[in-house]
């Protein structure tokens, strides 16, 4: 998780009996206001802003007494999951490793690959490899309907992987990596799209149920 200076850390919180439901509530309404038109402020004070905000409601609605690094972690990365604005300002803030090829887009791409395509490549490749925005590579395993994940740490996350011709699903079953056990729920979904082949690498995009914009990735054969 990216930190940032927010100036109501000094109110104590807690995070005792919150759901994800809750929590997802807390970014929908950040989100919201750094989703307000007009601005004209820098990026990080719109964040300040909307923190501040949202934050001390958050904690008088459920009468918190502490606030925890668990919590703190929930809320940004949940945050990145549901908010695309938030998404622009991090990476407008903090630029991804100079490997890194994620990228955002408002607008979706033309396909330049045939469903046939796929289908060959898919059934011909079941191991690969995908850079974090950080710079680290994280393996995928494709196999038997799911989609397992790899980190540098050993950790992993198992989706089920459900595909059709340039498409594909994924549903987040399990992780025991601590930002991505954070970042998704069981049964939460995130929808991909092969738009292209280049020298055996697939660029790709994808979308969470509640995103509108389009991410986009590379991913690399390993066999």
């Amino acid at each position: 998780m990216k930190s940032i200076l927010i100036i109501f850390l000094f109110i104590p919180f807690c995070f005792s009996a919150q759901t994800i439901e809750d929590i997802d509530q807390l970014t929908f309404s950040i989100c919201k206001a750094l989703n307000e038109p007009g601005h004209k402020k820098a990026d990080s004070a719109r964040l300040q802003d909307a923190f501040n905000e949202n934050m001390p409601k958050f904690a008088t609605q459920f009468k918190l007494v502490d606030f925890s690094d668990d919590l703190i972690s929930k809320i940004f990365l949940r945050l990145q999951r549901n908010c695309d604005e938030y998404q622009k300002i991090d990476m407008r803030l903090y630029r991804n490793d100079v490997k890194s090829d994620w990228k955002i887009l408002d607008i979706k791409p033309i396909s330049k690959i045939s469903a046939s395509e796929c289908n060959l490549y898919f059934k011909k490749h079941k191991k690969f490899y995908y850079f974090e925005a950080g710079g680290d590579k994280t393996f995928v395993d494709i196999g038997k309907g799911f989609w397992i994940d790899t980190f540098i740490d050993g950790t992993t996350s198992k989706l089920y992987f459900k595909k059709k011709d340039c498409k594909f699903e994924l549903t987040f079953i399990e992780s025991n990596n601590e930002l991505r056990k954070n970042f998704s729920v069981k049964g939460n979904r995130y929808f991909y799209e092969v738009i292209s082949l280049e020298n055996k690498v697939l660029t790709i995009i994808t979308q969470s149920e509640e995103a509108k914009s389009y991410y986009q990735f590379n991913l690399y054969p390993l066999d």
